[in-house]
């Protein structure tokens, strides 16, 4: 489904129309940017270290071609608007029609989530031990944790939009630490 933004023309506009549903599992904003800047640094697209990343975003171009400016690898906090993101999507498709998950919480109690999901999208339940298939494409620790003074500056910068996307949600952040 790519990307959760709404950035330029990232909602499918008549695309929209039908019955699909549509299921968005969301990161920590900060680990998500780091873990997006880190993708960048190790596929060679960025060279800034990450404090110098943020704060320079919005103000390079993308090394990438025009047919893939939907990937935006310097985009790193303006990926964790949520709620504005989420406002967007409700307009567009309507509330029940969307699914808002944390991945923490998912990955710390996997068996509610797949059952909820499996209600949302309207399949018979299976159970998790038919499902578990152990990690897939996930990236390894982080090497080298970030300094905490950027992080506590970086996750005041998006506190309010954290805290709006949970109102609009129902989402508990509780274990983001908001």
């Amino acid at each position: 489904m790519g990307q959760f933004s709404v950035e330029n023309s990232d909602l499918p506009g008549s695309d929209l129309n039908g019955n699909q549903q549509f299921v968005f599992i969301l990161r920590e904003p900060v680990a998500r940017a780091h873990s997006n800047w880190r993708w960048s640094t190790r596929n060679g697209l960025e060279t800034l270290p990450f404090a110098e990343a943020v704060a320079r975003e919005g103000t390079r171009p993308s090394p990438l071609p025009p047919s893939q400016d939907y990937a935006r690898p310097f985009d790193y906090m303006r990926r964790g608007r949520y709620a504005t993101f989420a406002q967007a999507w409700i307009n567009a498709v309507g509330r029940d029609r969307i699914a808002f998950h944390i991945l923490e919480a998912v990955l710390a109690h996997p068996e509610p989530f797949v059952r909820n999901l499996q209600d949302f999208i309207g399949i018979p339940p299976l159970p998790w031990t038919e499902l578990t298939t152990g990690r897939i494409n996930a990236g390894d620790p982080d090497p080298a944790a970030l300094p905490q003074d950027l992080v506590l500056r970086l996750r005041s910068a998006v506190r309010a939009e954290v805290l709006a996307f949970a109102a609009l949600t129902g989402c508990d952040v509780g274990v983001w630490g908001y």
